[in-house]
């Protein structure tokens, strides 16, 4: 039976994993404000009681208070102008992180196999409901998934087998019923399951890495593999020795991507015609960047605010997709907000980076690997924002602070001297 620090070291998973299933529970309530906030607001209640029973206060160090301060005037710019606050899904991010952090620290005791376990239900969760809807997509029974909750599944996504017209087949919606998020959660999981830097010694991983292959294969996306592609990337040239290098050195990887460049490129965009972009994303780019260049100082410091039903709009002008999601980010929360959380995600990669290459070697090795595993998932996540911004939802933004508040902890732990 698990003691009581144990349980409460699981706090963080048991709100991931409620986020996780609150866009499905929303939808088929039919209480859509729900996912917004239930996983957030059971983590506040719990994390206020732990604090009450600490009898501690808050504590946030120089940095902290900055970043927060920075982001609290930006909130509070837009709650006393009136509008639609843009950037819910990011602070939302950062509030997850800190009692995360703070609940691994203080209950953690230095367990990390509970962040390698808990990393693995995330994703096999997303795998399973994934899988579950494709078996009912190919038996016919998608109508049913339309209906229980509420026509918020969607039919019409983008699919490989529909676009080579081998069958009528609507990509599966993830758990986060969003577009591309099936594929990109696979993505991850193909890379979590191949376990580049050796955490995962349980036999049957390989098994789901094929499972998950399998189902990638029938849903990958141009955005999952620029997803995958860069985990690679990132994996080998800026962490420790891992299996993804197949004991090649830099140069002779280098020389292998410049020969295979042109296939690799033509692999992850094979929609396009040659280096011929579809009118379709130019529309995109072009709409965004029309509306950047159009706002005025205040809109481009604080941002234009949120957004509904895919529009996003600040008196007259509106945006007609959010398909450019980096760009969309910059436009509803500012510049402020923006350089805020770009230096935040550097600072993060820069210092994990750096401890898990200092520290594969020591006698922690296995927490700095699991740090590097760690950062390769985050790296793809927050790739996947270049077009939507799936990682800010409900279901997907409680993956991503957990990713990062467990790389963190694993940070801690290797500063710790050994004794």
């Amino acid at each position: 039976m698990a003691t009581k620090s144990e349980l409460i070291f699981r706090i963080p998973l048991y709100t991931t994993m409620i986020g996780m299933f609150s866009p499905l529970l929303a939808s088929i309530s039919g209480y859509v404000e729900l996912e917004k906030v239930l996983s957030e607001s059971i983590l506040l209640l719990v994390y206020s009681m732990l604090l009450l029973k600490r009898k501690e206060s808050i504590k946030f160090s120089y940095l902290q208070i900055f970043l927060y301060m920075t982001l609290l005037i930006v909130y509070l710019y837009h709650l006393f102008k009136g509008g639609i606050f843009g950037l819910y899904g990011v602070y939302s991010i950062f509030v997850l992180i800190y009692i995360y952090v703070d609940i691994f620290i203080k209950y953690g005791g230095g367990r990390v196999e509970e962040i390698k376990k808990g990393v693995g239900v995330i994703i096999f969760i997303n795998v399973g409901f994934i899988f579950f809807e494709n078996a009912f997509n190919l038996l016919g029974f998608s109508n049913f998934l339309v209906d229980v909750t509420n026509g918020r599944y969607r039919l019409d996504l983008y699919a490989p087998l529909s676009y080579l017209n081998l069958v009528d087949f609507s990509s599966a919606n993830s758990l986060m019923l969003k577009a591309q998020g099936a594929s990109v959660m696979l993505g991850l999981a193909v890379i979590w399951y191949l376990d580049p830097f050796k955490v995962n010694l349980y036999k049957g991983y390989k098994y789901l890495l094929y499972f998950s292959l399998l189902l990638y294969s029938i849903q990958f996306t141009t955005t999952s593999m620029i997803v995958a592609f860069s985990m690679i990337i990132f994996s080998i040239f800026f962490l420790p020795f891992n299996k993804l290098r197949m004991g090649l050195s830099n140069g002779v990887i280098y020389i292998v991507l410049l020969l295979f460049m042109p296939i690799i490129y033509k692999i992850i965009f094979f929609k396009f015609d040659g280096f011929n972009v579809n009118q379709a994303y130019i529309d995109v780019m072009h709409n965004t960047l029309d509306l950047l260049y159009s706002l005025d100082i205040n809109a481009l410091l604080f941002g234009i605010g949120g957004f509904g039903d895919g529009s996003m709009a600040l008196d007259k002008t509106e945006a007609k997709t959010a398909d450019f999601g980096l760009l969309m980010i910059l436009i509803m929360g500012g510049g402020i907000s923006f350089i805020v959380i770009i230096t935040a995600l550097f600072v993060y990669f820069y210092k994990g980076v750096s401890i898990a290459n200092k520290r594969w070697l020591g006698y922690k090795k296995f927490i700095a690997l699991l740090l590097a595993t760690l950062l390769v998932l985050t790296f793809g996540l927050t790739i996947s924002v270049i077009h939507y911004t799936n990682i800010l939802m409900p279901g997907g933004r409680q993956i991503y602070a957990f990713l990062i508040a467990g790389s963190f902890y694993c940070m801690y732990l290797l500063r710790i001297p050994h004794r």
